[in-house]
């Protein structure tokens, strides 16, 4: 029995040193094989550190295991039998501790590639955030080491210090250093990664609106939990990434990631040349979330500080003057700075420097000829320093910039081109007998002649400082050559890179052909462009050289646009594959892409010349061209901003042909009803948009005759331009009301379902979450004039505000109503709102405050519906259930005159003509009436059409029309003058319309139903445009154009990609397919 014994325990521990071996081999390649492993070991993560300790734990574990079985093996067969027990009590050891290894890779492994897949994700996400790559941190504009040394102490002390006020403004003059010194503390907090991220104003094109989304994307580098909070705050919304309000910007992208993330230690934002930002206006809101700490930077890490630099603007002074956490400090100006003496010595006068060892250059004198600006000294060094132009000894440059009777900045700009420009100047005698010994004449270098060296100055510099973003001297070149009139004689044209390198003491990106010229401050700019400053130098009428660069532009389109401007092999790639095998640069330069987006932009400011010119290449874009246009927007990924090329071109377009200005609309609507495919692939404008286009387009008229052997509609091709049936969720209830904001972008809907929506007005997209507040419907809604704000009045009693971009409410509900809130209207200054209620009143409230204006008033005798304020803000007109319509003033709270008497119900709607000497008003009695605001009498007769009660009335932004809604589910246009209608009833909601307005431009008519829609329309062709914006469930879907029933089938072709030069297709398979739409 013993033995037998003995004999089951010796097999078992056999057994089990073979479960041990088949372990360790499965480890062994586990490790070897896992695709999760390797991701780990390529991309690191946040698994890496505890992969590293679990595998040296493996190794250990697998030597051990090895030296057990060789131990065991080596034993004689007798002593395995005699003492079994031990050795498998350590052999069971170590099989469960090989299998707990093994389950902690495996798990690591999967922990692993979910967060490589978030990560992937995020990436995605954050990519669609604008990043400036050149406004950041520049280590070449630190200080001199050695220099501003207490300041610089004194801000990291600021910062490192808890409790200490949240932001630094650090403000002076032009040129004393403030950018030195704010790319210095940038990098002293680098070392101690405690940078955030930092962003310059300073350069073309950069506003308010691209500094949250920079910021944003910087934060991710400083903190790797903050890029996955970023993504989880934008989410779905991708309108977020694509938004152009700081407050929105700040709130979901900063302020809401940095609340999630919780607890850091010290990081520092910096801010460079606030004042740079844009105008007052383009800045107010960005100081008023700067200045508010207390609310906007609420909710951000304690030790979250920001360090600002500006020049002393009254507005930025204002905002930042008594600002509770802001710390304000003026940088001092020294006639004898020392760090500005020591900046010259080093620069000049060390060992190995230009001036070093020559008795009659003094560093001395010229620090104390910079007067204190770090900017003088530095812009003086540089010219010292430079080789250009040649023949002229640094001793000589610095006499020459010694001598000037003219001190300060404008001074040295003067002196510096003077010494290019000699005798061209408007200066003292003194000066002009020096600058003619500066040395040789720049423009006669450049050209060969003397020509007209100042008028290339004035032309190239214009180029530089009027183009709408930064162009490079190849760019420059190119654009140059094209403005050029036609047929003029240039015999030795100036060469533009040879020119500006001449101006290296003041222009930056002058060293290769590829990199943006800029001017190294904005002050050059300013200089030149005012003749008070510049005189003779000015480089005169900015529209000229808007003429200048839109003729370019539009010749480069000409000359370079063709088929395929990507060259690809084949339509089915998509053009995001395309650019991650491609440098698209290669394909489309910079120049051509400059011109694709802003050509439009120059034309609206460009003087009136060259007019037939112009009117050829603008045919030529839109006839022969635009396809080409599109096809390199989609390449380049710039789709959208060719559409708004062509929306800002517009007004002008309209005055230089007809027939230009129907194809260019024509073109913006094919544009933004075949945006996505085009912007998925460039093939699609040929294979899918021109194929669907309408067959009254006009661009489907002049193009698809190029490309016959494309596929083709042969039953239910669409006449005109369809309405999109789009469905947006949001809405589950009848919509009340909408509102129209000032700039013509968004769309504010009130709703049953107590809620109100913003709606962007070109793609129907909701932007944000809804507004959630009221307790019960939403009868009304007004943007402020400024569009920023929402009022919004409900059955709940109450008005409440809301800011348009967070959605989020501003202030408690404002309350007194004791019935209905049922119409709000801002005065035109944005001051005011005026409300009127089912209780009989109208009340007035500050608009800032929120507090109630006066008593209400009173007058009449049931609810009243409508309230409007005449243009100049000096009247309110209502209208309410008691069949009249009654004027008030203002300011004093009377009624003016007697009450406006003619309809036969209740009026439901009143407004004001632009001019403010009429109002339109609807009624219950199936009409429209206009007043004369003076007389208080009716003008003409009712206009009557509707078959039931209208809801909702609104004059055209050049009151020549007037639009209604009413509960017979249609929408009227009507002569404002005549009284006449104007056009069909337009027929597609399902229900009653319950309001209506015009779009800022007078060309399309909004309207909400309570079929749970809005609707565009055109206004010149009375049919549905654009698209459906459904966002509420319920019953029926409806569309504009009507296809039941109809087969549409495409005819099968070989290939996807038109062959441009011989109108065939390339031999590539497509399959036949059909579809029909159903009822």
């Amino acid at each position: 029995m013993l033995g037998y014994e003995l004999l089951d325990a010796q097999q078992r521990m056999e057994t089990n040193i073979l479960d041990i071996m088949k372990r360790m081999t499965a480890l062994f390649d586990f490790r070897h094989d896992s695709e999760q492993l390797r991701a780990i070991r390529r991309h690191g993560g946040p698994y890496y550190e505890d992969l590293v300790t679990l595998l040296r734990n493996l190794a250990y574990q697998l030597i051990e295991c090895t030296f057990f079985i060789l131990r065991y093996a080596d034993e004689k067969r007798f002593y395995r039998v005699l003492r079994p027990s031990g050795v498998y009590g350590t052999s069971f050891g170590y099989s469960a501790q090989l299998e707990r290894l093994r389950q902690e890779l495996r798990n690591m492994a999967q922990r692993q590639m979910v967060a490589y897949d978030r990560d992937l994700n995020d990436a995605a996400t954050i990519q669609q955030i604008e990043h400036l790559d050149d406004a950041g941190f520049n280590p070449a504009m630190c200080c001199l080491p050695g220099t501003r040394t207490s300041l610089i102490d004194n801000i990291q002390q600021w910062a490192d210090t808890p409790g200490a006020r949240r932001i630094f403004v650090l403000m002076g003059a032009a040129g004393t250093g403030k950018s030195s010194i704010a790319h210095t503390i940038a990098s002293k907090f680098l070392e101690k990664k405690q940078l955030g991220a930092m962003f310059c104003f300073q350069g073309q094109n950069r506003g308010p609106q691209h500094l949250f989304p920079h910021v944003a994307r910087e934060l991710c580098s400083w903190h790797p939990s903050f890029r996955h909070e970023l993504a989880v705050s934008i989410g779905n919304d991708d309108n977020i990434c694509r938004s152009t309000n700081p407050n929105t910007q700040f709130a979901r992208l900063i302020r809401a990631p940095m609340e999630r993330l919780g607890k850091t230690g010290t990081v520092v934002i910096i801010i460079d040349a606030l004042d740079e930002s844009g105008s007052t206006d383009d800045r107010s809101q960005l100081l008023s979330i700067l200045c508010d700490t207390q609310q906007e930077m609420q909710g951000l890490p304690v030790n979250c500080r920001f360090f600002v630099t500006s020049r002393s603007e009254a507005d930025i002074l204002r905002a930042f003057h008594g600002a509770s956490d802001v710390r304000v400090e003026r940088l001092r100006i020294f006639n004898d700075d020392p760090d500005i003496m020591d900046y010259v010595r080093k620069t000049l006068f060390s060992e190995g420097s230009c001036l070093h060892g020559i008795p009659h250059a003094d560093p001395l004198v010229l620090a104390r000829q910079s007067e204190g600006l770090f900017l003088w000294a530095a812009l003086a060094c540089r010219f010292i320093m430079s080789q250009e132009p040649p023949g002229v000894l640094p001793l000589q440059r610095y006499q020459y910039i010694l001598t000037s009777t003219n001190t300060g900045l404008d001074g040295l700009y003067y002196r510096i081109i003077s010494s290019l420009y000699p005798g061209r100047d408007s200066q003292d005698s003194e000066d002009r007998d020096q600058d003619a010994n500066a040395g040789p004449h720049l423009a006669s270098r450049l050209t060969g002649s003397l020509g007209n060296p100042m008028q290339d100055f004035k032309v190239i510099m214009g180029f530089v400082f009027t183009a709408l973003d930064s162009l490079s001297i190849g760019s420059l070149r190119s654009l140059r050559t094209l403005s050029i009139q036609p047929g003029l004689s240039v015999d030795q044209p100036v060469d533009i890179g040879l020119f500006l390198r001449s101006f290296a003491s003041v222009l930056s990106g002058i060293e290769d052909d590829r990199t943006p010229v800029r001017p190294l401050h904005a002050s050059f700019a300013e200089f030149l462009r005012d003749p008070r400053r510049s005189k003779n130098f000015c480089i005169g009428s900015p529209s000229v050289h808007h003429r200048n660069l839109a003729l370019a532009s539009l010749r480069l389109l000409k000359a370079r646009l063709h088929f395929n401007m990507g060259d690809l092999d084949t339509s089915y790639q998509a053009t995001r594959d395309w650019r991650l095998i491609n440098r698209w640069e290669d394909k489309l330069a910079p120049d051509l892409l400059y011109a694709c987006k802003y050509w439009g932009y120059h034309l609206v400011i460009e003087d009136v010349k060259h007019e037939k010119e112009m009117v050829e290449l603008l045919r030529d874009l839109f006839t022969r061209k635009f396809l080409y246009w599109l096809d390199a927007a989609s390449m380049a990924g710039i789709v959208s901003d060719v559409a708004k090329c062509i929306a800002a071109a517009m007004a002008r377009l309209q005055t230089v042909d007809n027939n230009i200005y129907d194809t260019a609309l024509d073109s913006l609507r094919f544009l933004r009803v075949f945006a996505y495919p085009i912007m998925e692939s460039s093939a699609h404008i040929y294979i899918s948009a021109l194929v669907w286009a309408p067959r009254t387009s006009r661009i489907a008229k002049l193009y698809r005759p190029t490309y016959p052997r494309t596929a083709a509609v042969v039953s239910g091709l669409p006449a005109l331009w369809p309405t999109v049936n789009r469905t947006i969720h949001g809405h589950n209830k009848s919509i009340r009301c909408i509102a129209v904001s000032p700039d013509g972008r968004w769309i504010a809907s009130g709703s049953e379902d107590q809620t109100i929506r913003i709606w962007d007005i070109e793609t129907g997209a909701a932007i944000g979450e809804p507004l959630v507040g009221h307790e019960d419907w939403v009868m009304t809604v007004a943007f402020s004039p400024d569009g920023m704000r929402v009022a919004s009045g409900s059955g709940d009693k109450t008005i409440r505000m809301w800011d348009v971009e967070t959605g989020t409410a501003i202030g408690e509900p404002l309350a007194g109503h004791d019935d209905r809130v049922l119409s709000v209207a801002f005065s035109p200054d944005g001051k005011r709102i005026a409300s009127g209620s089912a209780d009989e009143a109208i009340r007035m409230w500050d608009a800032e405050t929120l507090a109630a204006i006066g008593e209400p008033l009173e007058g009449h005798n049931d609810c009243v519906n409508s309230v409007a304020f005449s243009p100049d803000g000096k009247r309110i007109a209502s209208g309410s259930l008691d069949k009249t319509i009654r004027m008030w003033d203002v300011e004093t709270g009377a009624a003016i005159g007697e009450p406006l008497e003619g309809h036969n119900d209740y009026v439901n709607s009143v407004a004001f003509s632009p001019d403010g000497k009429r109002i339109a008003s609807g009624s219950l009695d199936k009409t429209i009436r206009t007043w004369d605001v003076e007389t208080g009498t009716a003008i003409g007769e009712p206009l009557a059409g509707h078959d039931d009660r209208v809801l909702s009335v609104a004059f055209s932004p050049d009151g020549k029309r007037i639009v209604s809604g009413s509960n017979d589910t249609t929408i009227r246009l009507w002569d404002a003058g005549t009284g006449a209608g104007v056009g069909d009833a337009l027929r597609g909601h399902d229900d009653s319309v319950t309001s209506v307005a015009f779009s800022v431009d007078g060309t399309s008519i909004i309207s909400s139903s309570v079929d749970k829609t809005i609707r565009i329309w055109d206004v010149r062709s009375a049919a549905n445009i654009g698209e459906v914006m459904a966002g509420h469930e319920g019953e029926g879907d409806s569309v504009a154009l009507s296809m039941d029933g109809m087969r549409l089938e495409s005819i099968p072709r070989e290939s996807s990609m038109p062959n441009e030069a011989a109108g065939q297709l390339q031999p590539e398979d497509w399959n036949e397919h059909s579809f029909s739409l159903s009822p």
